[in-house]
């Protein structure tokens, strides 16, 4: 017979075996890498790009390369060993959030919905099985919650609370939303030690942290926010004032809570801010809820909900800790989010939402078709899967044509002044722009990148 407290478990185990087993089915899909995935991966096997390159407007933390590029060269150059340090970031990240709900909500049901729609999140459950460095920020971000609700910080010894501070200064290195929490982790410490708010506790964290951060600021940091590219990229995506906040915002929690009210989900976020009990943790989470949004408004980090993906726990924290105060509030809470929670799992059974674009089923095709006096021309969002594929994959596509960069053509020319012939048109993103007088002979889709195959007359 099973035991109560083993039963007590059971409909969580079978929320992550159910999760677990619909990311690995789609991380097994190894679709190809689409142009941001593709951007990122030529950025690290570039041998000098680790630590200060923004390299095709993609950058990463340090240590997030360090761990990919090691598993390329353990499992080989392929979308497997790119994508398996984010697949298990999220199978930590999981266990990490059901031992933050465990400790923070009273009652089960509470615990087994807010696991529930954690687990199923659809961007949670999109970027587990994508080259990017969002689910690592999403894994960080829950250690140090779990941390903050687990660890009595107050009565931890020097040379432990030593560790730990070292540790942190160190996981800046792999997670840039990690910076977050310094703010919030240095007033929870206040907090915890009152009596002697310049201990040596504080003194040891703040140190150890500008230990890090002066060398990550001058030989990473400073690379990225000195990027005038990646800044205009992203200049629609701060915070500059409170209509603008409230459409970004809207924006952020309709993407990542597809199908549930916006009205309803932020009326409830106010409430639960206010229902918080006056407690140092809670203090923690709030302001670590904050931070990103203040940077947001100092121009400091885009508002994008892909790059709030760490805020997601903290939501769910915080909406469905209402139902603290009473039973009632946690069924209302559940049909809130009924809707979402049947569009969760329709995202997670359906396959087709994770495709972007297929290069390589695409490069298959026109390596057995293509003629060696024919021309392949890359638009600009096919270049970098292209690149990737040719150069860097385990078995790559070699193509002894004549190949045209859009991006390297002269400032207003169409197609380079192509040549009249033959020539195969590669572009990202469905982009339909061809030559005035092209004649077209063929075109393929490949879930989202089209190949073109005209004739210049």
């Amino acid at each position: 017979m099973f035991k109560k407290s083993n039963l007590k478990v059971l409909p969580y185990i079978i929320i992550f075996i159910f999760a677990l087993f619909v990311v690995s089915f789609k991380f097994l899909l190894c679709r190809s890498l689409w142009l941001d995935e593709a951007a990122l991966a030529n950025n690290i096997l570039l041998k000098d790009s680790i630590l200060n390159n923004v390299t095709f407007l993609q950058s990463a933390p340090p240590l997030f390369k360090l761990i990919s590029l090691f598993s390329t060269k353990l499992f080989g150059v392929n979308e497997y060993a790119l994508r398996l340090f984010p697949l298990l970031c999220f199978i930590f990240s999981t266990v990490l959030f059901y031992f933050c709900v465990n400790k923070l909500f009273k009652t089960d049901f509470q615990k087994i919905c807010a696991f529930f729609a954690f687990c199923f999140n659809p961007f949670v459950i999109y970027y587990a099985v994508e080259f990017k460095q969002y689910s690592c920020d999403l894994f960080v971000a829950l250690l140090f919650i779990y941390f903050c609700l687990y660890f009595d910080f107050k009565n931890m010894r020097l040379k432990n609370f030593a560790i730990f501070s070292i540790f942190y200064a160190l996981v800046i290195w792999l997670s840039h939303f990690a910076l977050f929490l310094f703010i919030p982790l240095l007033m929870f410490f206040i907090f915890n030690f009152k009596s002697c708010i310049f201990s040596k506790k504080i003194f040891i964290f703040i140190f150890t942290f500008l230990i890090s951060f002066l060398p990550f600021y001058f030989l990473h940091l400073n690379f990225i926010s000195g990027n005038v590219q990646l800044h205009n990229y992203w200049q629609d995506s701060f915070v500059y004032s409170f209509g603008n906040f409230f459409v970004l915002f809207k924006l952020f929690l309709s993407a990542l809570f597809p199908f549930a009210n916006f009205i309803i989900i932020s009326v409830l976020l106010i409430i639960s801010f206010f229902l918080f009990k006056n407690d140092c943790k809670k203090v923690f989470l709030i302001l670590f809820f904050i931070s990103p949004f203040l940077a947001s408004f100092l121009s400091l980090y885009p508002f994008n909900a892909r790059l709030f993906l760490p805020l997601v726990p903290l939501i769910l924290i915080f909406i469905f800790s209402i139902g603290n105060n009473k039973n009632v509030l946690n069924y209302l809470l559940f049909l809130v989010f009924l809707p979402y929670f049947a569009y969760s799992i329709f995202f997670t059974v359906n396959k087709n939402t994770l495709y972007r674009e297929e290069m390589r089923p695409l490069l298959s095709y026109l390596s057995k078709n293509v003629v060696n006096d024919e021309i392949i021309y890359l638009k600009r969002g096919a270049h970098q899967a292209f690149r990737f594929y040719t150069l860097n994959y385990d078995k790559p596509y070699n193509f002894d044509n004549e190949i045209i960069y859009e991006q390297n053509c002269p400032q207003n020319s169409e197609f380079c002044n192509l040549k009249k012939g033959k020539i195969w048109v590669i572009c990202a993103q469905n982009s339909d722009n061809l030559p005035k007088n092209a004649h077209l002979l063929k075109r393929l889709n490949f879930r989202g990148n089209n190949l073109y195959y005209i004739v210049i007359e």
